[in-house]
């Protein structure tokens, strides 16, 4: 389906089935990536997915926009960092609080660190999902993730004041490296463990032949942005995720 803009400009638009969403959500969920969102727009996007069947649309735009329908929604402003690692990452004597995290059975204080990952997520910050839908969702996160089917390896810092673990970091090893969650527990932050993951992810991926690690976070997570910025992270992206709800 061709759309167009308020400055006339064609945009090609067609909407990607979400499988794994629409599963795990009871929902026929669809994607949209558009370069610019108008009301005019907004309306032609509604059409196709009615006609389409869907019942939730995430629309990700390179423009923030005001908009006058009240079923879409901004529920998120990703930025997407990125750090070039152009030299071995040291080890330093603090990294041997951390370790690769292997487990047949997850301990309650990774979910604990897996769901203080997603505070400013989208899927807790929008309300029409169904109750606890986010909190499944962050457990089904980091259960793939240790087992391998969506991380690459799974780093955990242990404290030793208590049997809880005090930080934790999902790494994805492809072509560029990538870390899916990130979390340092709130009674443990202060103490540079944020900053030894980060080092722990570089070193793994630059063992690994790779030169680029990505990360993602909200605009909104003000914390998170200086946190990444302070350890030489440049933004890479952002992108602006609209919900339209069709159900």
């Amino acid at each position: 389906m061709a759309i167009t803009d308020a400055c006339s400009t064609t945009q090609n638009v067609e909407i990607q089935k979400l499988s794994w969403d629409s599963d795990f959500f009871q929902l026929n969920i669809g994607k949209i990536e558009i370069r610019e969102l108008d009301d005019n727009v907004i309306s032609q996007i509604k059409e196709l997915a009615i006609q389409e069947g869907y019942d939730l649309i995430y629309i990700y735009s390179d423009i923030k926009q005001e908009l006058k329908d009240q079923s879409v929604f901004l529920v998120d402003d990703k930025v997407t960092y990125f750090y070039d690692i152009e030299s071995p990452v040291l080890s330093v004597p603090e990294m041997n609080l951390l370790e690769l995290y292997d487990a047949s059975v997850i301990d309650d204080s990774i979910y604990c660190l897996a769901l203080q990952a997603g505070e400013y997520s989208r899927f807790k910050l929008d309300k029409k999902f169904p109750d606890a839908s986010f909190e499944s969702m962050y457990r089904a996160w980091i259960e793939n993730s240790v087992s391998g089917r969506i991380a690459d390896e799974v780093w955990v810092c242990q404290t030793n004041m208590e049997e809880k673990y005090a930080g934790l970091l999902t790494l994805k090893k492809e072509e560029e490296a990538t870390i899916g969650l990130i979390a340092v527990d709130d009674t443990c932050r202060g103490q540079k463990i944020g900053s030894l993951l980060l080092s722990q992810a570089k070193k793994s991926a630059f063992e690994g032949g790779i030169k680029r690690l990505n990360v993602s976070t909200q605009y909104m997570n003000v914390a998170a942005c200086k946190f990444y910025e302070s350890n030489q992270f440049k933004v890479k992206e952002i992108k602006y995720i609209y919900h339209m709800w069709l159900c």
